[in-house]
């Protein structure tokens, strides 16, 4: 029966261009309690209990009707443990890919598979890996081990298909280890480094603790700065440059200079400083570095001097360093070449009690680039 349905929904929508695909089933886990191999598995063979050969029957049958569609296939919840046959590896509901290398979903026609994970911070459950040792490389080793490694190793598509964090200054940005805001900053910095990776944030709608928007469905969002956040992970449709975010009507108060523009005599660029939100010790802030010359500028390194005492948590679009109050911001692989007239931007969170904008920027060690 959830085949044919899923093959009646394929027929309904087929040409239909605003449906891309079909994610086949919520979150398929073991559950609490149950053994691995009464649980949903991967790669066993057997019919009764491999999501796998579940996801190849309907995707087949989708595809039958609806040649064009593409088949989302989530993760389990635990594999046997690799290291230890006795052992079990767990992760979040719909998260464990790790069995997908070795046992692909294969459909009657190639390319039309795309996998998909959940994952969520400590709010939620406590994970192992959340603990006073955590960190944003440690973090990044979790989901290469579980999910990333789909995509680092260039095995298939993948869709970060859920995640999602609460409103407060904490829950988007925090420095301490094994927290909320650590995790949520972490994952988006490790999805804008692969910048081909899908993902969905959860949720928009406001009944939700993890909403980006209020029970009124107003335009302004709940948090301006995961807001911020979020868009500065979009990457740009065709033709156009990357976003620029745009300080919010309402929400938390900006204080000081929000936007200075650096253009020294001759220069071919300019680069603008902007705060896009601010709370009490700390602020969101982005660098929009734009190619005013004639030829695109290959491979850039930016830096800056804080006139302040601001200490950056979290940058993204960019690998940093800051020693003292000098920043340096290097290019990532996505958007390390600017075309005339086109833009990039940086963007970072920082701690800061005397926050104060910085008015001049080196490109590639020349006053705003060349």
């Amino acid at each position: 029966n959830w085949v044919n349905d899923w093959a009646t929904m394929a027929k309904r929508y087929a040409g239909n261009p605003t449906v891309i695909g079909f994610d086949l089933r919520n979150e398929p886990h073991t559950p609490a309690g149950v053994a691995y191999a009464q649980g949903a598995t991967w790669g066993t063979g057997d019919p009764n209990t491999d999501i796998r050969l579940a996801y190849q029957n309907a995707g087949n049958a989708i595809l039958a009707v609806n040649p064009q569609a593409l088949i989302f296939a989530e993760g389990i919840s635990m594999n046997p443990d690799s290291a230890a046959a006795s052992g079990f590896d767990g992760t979040w509901w719909g998260g464990d890919l790790v069995m997908a290398g070795q046992f692909p979903v294969t459909l009657s026609s190639p390319n039309h598979v795309v996998y998909s994970a959940h994952d969520y911070g400590p709010v939620l459950f406590q994970q192992t890996w959340f603990n006073s040792s955590t960190t944003q490389a440690s973090l990044f080793g979790v989901w290469n081990k579980f999910w990333g490694y789909v995509w680092v190793q260039k095995i298939a598509p993948l869709w970060v298909g859920e995640f999602g964090t609460g409103n407060g200054a904490t829950d988007v940005s925090d420095t301490t280890p094994g927290s909320q805001g650590q995790w949520f900053s972490s994952l988006v910095a490790y999805i804008k480094s692969a910048p081909s990776m899908g993902w969905t944030y959860w949720a928009l709608n406001g009944e939700d603790s993890f909403a980006l928007l209020d029970n009124g469905y107003d335009p302004t969002p709940v948090s301006a700065a995961k807001q911020s956040m979020l868009q500065a992970m979009q990457f740009p449709l065709t033709g156009s440059t990357p976003p620029t975010t745009t300080p919010p009507t309402t929400g938390p108060t900006t204080t000081g200079p929000t936007t200075t523009t650096a253009t020294p005599p001759g220069a071919t660029c300019t680069a603008a400083y902007s705060v896009t939100n601010s709370w009490a010790g700390g602020l969101q802030a982005q660098v929009t570095l734009t190619n005013t010359g004639t030829t695109a500028i290959n491979g850039w390194t930016l830096q800056w001097t804080f006139p302040g005492d601001e200490k950056i948590s979290n940058l993204w679009n960019a690998t940093f360093t800051q020693s003292g109050a000098q920043v340096t911001a290097v290019a990532a692989a996505f958007d390390s070449t600017i075309a005339p007239g086109t833009s990039v931007s940086v963007g970072f969170t920082a701690n800061a009690t005397n926050a104060a904008a910085p008015t001049t920027f080196t490109v590639n060690g020349s006053a705003c680039g060349h």
